[in-house]
């Protein structure tokens, strides 16, 4: 241990208030920081350079916030930043603990935490203990709280083949043009992180045609998923289109980011069904090749990652790479009829709608009387009734008028 007790603290206890043996409020300096009094870091065992987590409080709004916040030695005084807190009114600091920096970047407890980057870019990932969750971030980071049991989480699957096939890269985003997606991707959030989706921030992206709905729209979206904080304007792109737009969610954090892209470079996938399933919802389109074949594309920019990542994810399918970007999966009748059965593309009612619609017009499946046939004409048609009203709903929110979504309908689905 460092001589933090030999060293003293360089101000006067008038200028702080000790509140308990872990609370105080501070003296913040003219540089914004913040010395931590002596007797509060010795109830802590660590060595220089140390690491502290913090909860901090506005007192007048009784606002809280979590931070992990880098010791630093000033004179005989180790301070924090609180410039980030530079808003805050009457701030008051309870200090949860105290570790060295080697220790707040082991990777040892668990097979969750092996996933966690040391570091992104050149800018430390700690890591602190706090009941069922572990607090994640570092100094120039949006600190989260992850649920220390996420691999056992249900939606971690579907939810990772769908961010891998539709999530951000460089940075912690989502997009998709149903609400079954958005869901899942919000509700693994929710039940893993320290973020509501009331806090997420968010765009519309859709047609010029739809660039003077964005109240309607945003009403839409936020009716299906319950994200309300949108940015001022739409996100426009003749490209698409998806009728009711395509929603694009921003985590804004770059830990966030380096976790699910941990998750995806260590889980095993190979013959995944919930992995498949968000894969393909996100980036898959059922193709009726000709009339007793139906294959599943999917495209992509780069071809490395991803074709090394869907031959895994195919193994059992013979599967061919067409002009460097386009990953096609041929698919025999049993081994579709396994697929839909297991709920492949269920987070893309219309492309699940249209794999139900090629493989029911296949010779085979027409004079197969089997019962999972049954099932399927079944869901069939409740996904056709699902997809009118859903579309028809779009006229109730002032998106379009009637007659121009009976001509998408008819074009469309009947």
């Amino acid at each position: 241990m460092v001589y933090r007790r030999e060293r003293g603290l360089n101000f006067l206890q008038t200028r702080y208030k000790l509140l308990n043996e872990f609370s105080f409020i501070p003296y913040i300096r003219s540089s914004g920081k913040a010395s931590i009094p002596y007797s509060i870091l010795d109830s802590f065992d660590y060595e220089d350079p140390g690491v502290a987590f913090l909860k901090i409080e506005n007192t007048v709004e009784n606002i809280s916030k979590f931070r992990i916040k880098k010791l630093c030695i000033e004179g005989n005084s180790y301070t924090v930043s609180l410039k980030a807190e530079r808003k805050f009114e009457k701030i008051k600091i309870d200090v949860l603990d105290v570790k060295s920096e080697d220790e707040v970047l082991k990777r040892e407890d668990s097979d969750f935490l092996k996933i966690i980057p040391k570091f992104t870019k050149s800018t430390p990932i700690y890591v602190f203990n706090y009941g069922a969750f572990y607090f994640v971030g570092g100094y120039y980071k949006k600190d989260i709280f992850v649920r220390k049991e996420i691999l056992s989480d249900k939606l971690l699957y579907s939810f990772l083949g769908l961010y891998f096939a539709e999530g951000g890269k460089t940075a912690a985003s989502f997009t998709n043009s149903w609400p079954e997606a958005i869901n899942n991707v919000l509700d693994f959030i929710e039940n893993n992180f320290s973020i509501k989706r009331g806090d997420i921030n968010a765009t519309v992206c859709c047609n010029p045609n739809l660039k003077s709905k964005k109240n309607q729209l945003e009403k839409f979206w936020t009716d299906k998923t319950g994200i309300s904080k949108f940015f001022r304007s739409l996100h426009i792109n003749k490209n698409v289109k998806s009728p009711q737009g395509i929603l694009e969610l921003y985590f804004s954090s770059e830990v966030l980011k380096e976790i699910f892209l941990g998750l995806i470079a260590n889980l095993d996938f190979t013959d995944n069904l919930d992995f498949i399933n968000g894969f393909l919802s996100g980036d898959g389109s059922p193709i009726l090749q000709n009339k007793y074949c139906i294959t599943h594309h999917i495209v992509f920019d780069s071809k490395n990652s991803i074709y090394k990542a869907c031959s895994k994810l195919f193994s059992n399918y013979k599967y061919n790479m067409i002009n460097n970007n386009r990953f096609v999966v041929y698919s025999n009748w049993n081994q579709n009829l396994f697929l839909l059965l297991n709920g492949a593309y269920s987070f893309s009612p219309m492309k699940r709608f249209k794999f139900l619609k090629y493989f029911l017009s296949l010779p085979k499946t027409k004079s197969n009387k089997c019962c999972e046939v049954d099932k399927l004409q079944r869901e069939f048609q409740e996904l056709n009734f699902y997809l009118i009203n859903f579309y028809k709903s779009l006229v109730d929110y002032g998106i379009y008028n009637k007659e121009e979504m009976e001509e998408f309908i008819s074009e469309k689905i009947k």
